[in-house]
Formats: C-alpha cells, sequence, structure tokens
C-alpha cells in the first residue's frame, strides 16, 4: 500500500502544478463513467509515473526480484491510466483503489 498512496499523496499531488506551470502537450480525456471531457498533460502524467517508478523503487530497495519488476511494470502504468482517466477531484481515491488491486494480484506472484 506504500506504493499506492506514494503515487497518490505525492505523484498526484505533483501533477496539477507540474502540468500547469510545465505543461506543453495537452491531452484530452473523458473519465471513467461520464462523458465529460478533461484536458490533462503529458507532463503531468508523467509525473505520476514517475512517482510510481520511484516508489517501487524505494519500497524494493533498488534490489528488484521477479515481484519487483512486476510491481515495477504494473504500477506506474496502472496509477497514470487511473490518474488521467479518473474524474477531476476523485483521482487520489481510483488510484489508491485500483493500485491495490494490483497489491493484491502481485501477491500471488
Amino acid at each position: 500500500m506504500f506504493v499506492a498512496f506514494f503515487i497518490s499523496g505525492i505523484g498526484d499531488a505533483l501533477a496539477e502544478p507540474v502540468g500547469l506551470y510545465f505543461g506543453r502537450h495537452p491531452y484530452k480525456t473523458r473519465a471513467l463513467g461520464t462523458d465529460r471531457t478533461y484536458i490533462r498533460t503529458w507532463e503531468g502524467s508523467a509525473t505520476v509515473f514517475v512517482s510510481g517508478v520511484v516508489a517501487v523503487l524505494l519500497h524494493h530497495g533498488f534490489a528488484l526480484d521477479a515481484r519487483g519488476l512486476a510491481a515495477l511494470a504494473l504500477f506506474p502504468i496502472v496509477g497514470a491510466l487511473v490518474e488521467a482517466r479518473s474524474p477531476h477531484t476523485w483521482d487520489q481515491p481510483f488510484i489508491i483503489a485500483f493500485c491495490a488491486l494490483v497489491a493484491v494480484g502481485l501477491s500471488f506472484v
């Protein structure tokens, strides 16, 4: 759950200011379950992705076994995709929920 909270708390928190101040590549996305369109930036989404990489590396102590490599392959992508497709202000609970599902799945590896 450390990784989920790190992505949600650090990555998502930094994604908005990074996207606002440094975002030069916007894209439109529709949120899950709604018809509303949101504008995100690749730079903001990359911030969430990088936070996932950092969280996995911190959690596994930079010594990656099979589970660590699977976590490195899944958490950053899931965190970034969920953040991009979540309704505004609902991204943190969605990130935590989907990353928790990934963690449960990885517990069987």
